[in-house]
């Protein structure tokens, strides 16, 4: 039988092993983590990658809302939740203009994914104030997020609150962790 031999190897990725038998056989890589990447983002323009996150991640966060506060939270209808984020801006006036104030309503959440997402590309992907994979990077990111809207924004906000309890809490972390940070921190890698 032939000894196998292990040579590391960089790609991009922090150091790996491969092994090669002798004589040229089949290899087995083992792969680290993702590494820092130093060099360029491969878009032209850095902040595409915030745009393309902010869609993606905009998109399943809606979809997380449309499940949770109608079904789970009880709180509003379908039509109320695409309406909400327009009555934290106009006031409880928004329940009552229909689609109008829906569209405004999604039109405004998305705004917000998009400043979050140029906020996750400027610190993660441009400054690396952290060196993490990428899903651990956007689920810490994805937690922050949840705190501050929900203890320094939605304080702010004139429509109506969601009460802080422990279902809604559970859903507003799922929801900024798991439908928010991590598909953005996996857009942005796959974009830088």
């Amino acid at each position: 039988m032939r000894r196998a031999e292990a040579e590391p190897l960089t790609d991009g990725f922090r150091e790996s092993t491969v092994f090669r038998r002798a004589g040229g056989g089949r290899q087995l890589r083992l792969v680290g983590l993702p590494a820092r990447r130093d060099g360029p983002l491969k878009s032209a323009h850095p902040y595409t990658a915030a745009l393309a996150g902010a869609l993606v991640t905009g998109t399943t966060l809606q979809a997380w809302y449309l499940i949770s506060l109608p079904f789970v939270l009880h709180k509003f209808s379908l039509l109320e939740t695409l309406q909400w984020p327009a009555s934290n801006v106009i006031g409880v006036a928004a329940f009552a203009q229909g689609a109008p104030a829906a569209i405004a309503g999604v039109v405004i959440h998305y705004l917000i994914a998009l400043v979050w997402a140029a906020a996750y590309v400027y610190l993660f992907a441009q400054r690396r104030v952290a060196d993490l994979h990428p899903a651990l990077n956007g689920a810490i990111f994805g937690a922050v997020v949840w705190f501050v809207m929900t203890f320094v924004v939605q304080p702010l906000a004139i429509g109506p609150r969601i009460e802080v309890g422990a279902l809604s809490i559970l859903s507003g972390i799922f929801a900024d962790v798991v439908c928010f940070g991590i598909p953005l921190a996996l857009v942005v890698r796959r974009l830088e």
